[in-house]
């Protein structure tokens, strides 16, 4: 049987976590295989602020900040991959399609190939490519 387009095999696939802005490129290595789910990325805490648990990718981030403390996750649902935002101020942007908890839907769906994050609202320094090999 062949595979719809865009369809993800889950129990075979592998995700890379990637920088794709120049910021990024400075702050993160070049790239992080997802692991786990779900995997959250999120800010680092300031110097006051206690540790959040779970948070897998912590993205360095400085007044004003564009990262929520627990930003978004990526998660596996059944046979699907998934990008949630996680109710940040400043939602998360997936392949064009904008997540959070002021939109339609908090989620959307990762497809097979390439897949951009932008997470921080439309001026943020804060984009990743996400791969589903």
């Amino acid at each position: 049987m062949a595979a719809r387009p865009g369809h993800v095999d889950t129990a075979k696939a592998n995700l890379v976590l990637e920088p794709d802005s120049i910021l990024l490129k400075t702050l993160m290595p070049a790239e992080l295989p997802v692991q786990r789910f779900p995997s959250t990325v999120g800010r680092r805490r300031r110097d006051s602020e206690p540790d959040l648990p779970g948070i897998d990718f912590l993205i360095a981030d400085r007044a004003p900040y564009r990262l929520s403390r627990r930003h978004f996750a990526i998660k596996r649902l059944g046979t699907k991959f998934v990008v949630m935002d996680d109710a940040s101020k400043l939602c998360t942007k997936v392949n064009g399609i904008t997540i959070g908890p002021f939109e339609r839907s908090n989620v959307t769906q990762l497809v097979a190939g390439s897949n951009t994050i932008h997470a921080g609202g439309a001026d943020s320094p804060y984009s990743f490519r996400v791969t589903v090999k």
